[in-house]
């Protein structure tokens, strides 16, 4: 994967992350960037970008595009090519052992989370996979305590159910 490069936001009232409650330090943190002229094949817009590392190593990012002028067929959210979404969490990283973790479906929750104080992992969305219900687990065993917050919809019942059922 080559080098993720991004434009930091200057951070007053009127910025993406403030407008969210997702502070400096987080987004720091956590890397996040903004870039008013990101590219996706032949689009060209306005996006807040989402590095995603594991085990230390970026794996891959996902763009969030804020523009008024996304074309219907670009998604909310897009991913890099060959994006691990099925086999690692978002933040898992930066979670230590014995301590109480939120587990939701995306990234910009966990930095709203973060803000708060509130340690979080995403699953980047309602479709979860074995491999992160397995990761999911072992902080159990390793005593977390983990609350599961997934959207408040059909897809999100369904995988807090499945969950559930597999913990």
């Amino acid at each position: 994967m080559g080098l993720l490069f991004y434009q930091s936001m200057d951070f007053d009232e009127t910025t993406f992350f403030k407008k969210r409650g997702i502070t400096r330090s987080v987004t720091s943190l956590l890397k996040l960037g903004y870039d008013p002229e990101h590219t996706r094949g032949n689009y060209t817009g306005e996006a807040i970008v989402i590095p995603h590392y594991w085990h230390g190593r970026l794996v891959g990012y996902q763009e969030r595009w804020i523009g008024s002028d996304k074309p219907n067929n670009i998604p909310k959210y897009t991913n890099t090519k060959d994006f691990p979404k099925g086999t690692t969490l978002y933040n898992y990283d930066n979670v230590s052992a014995q301590q109480d973790v939120v587990v939701v479906e995306s990234a910009m929750t966990v930095a709203y989370l973060m803000s708060l104080g509130i340690a979080s992992i995403a699953t980047f969305g309602a479709s979860i996979q074995p491999e992160q219900i397995r990761l999911i687990k072992n902080l159990c065993s390793v005593g977390n305590r983990v609350l599961l917050s997934f959207d408040n919809d059909q897809a999100g019942l369904k995988a807090t159910e499945k969950i559930v059922g597999q913990l």
